[in-house]
């Protein structure tokens, strides 16, 4: 199934929403909560995107900043998923 078209298509645009500049404050915490309730839900592809995504733009982001807390729990919670899966399938 072609994921632009499936199941998480709403949840891919999230992600791929960390990409636009300035941070749209409404998208990133969507996607926060998209990521502490569906975690399991959601295809490999979208999490790994989203650590990637979140890493790069907590980078860019400074730390006094209302968005960095919650791209850093966006990108721990997707590499808290991503890790479990990986033990889980050993």
């Amino acid at each position: 199934m072609f994921l632009g078209f499936g199941k998480f298509a709403h949840q891919r645009r999230l992600a791929k929403g960390l990409r636009k500049r300035p941070l749209d404050r409404a998208t990133v915490e969507e996607l926060e909560t998209v990521i502490d309730m569906q975690h399991k839900e959601l295809p490999w592809g979208v999490l790994w995107e989203t650590m990637e995504l979140s890493e790069k733009a907590k980078s860019e982001v400074r730390e006094d900043d209302p968005l960095h807390p919650s791209l850093a729990r966006i990108f721990r919670s997707s590499i808290w998923e991503i890790q479990n899966r990986s033990r889980g399938s050993l």
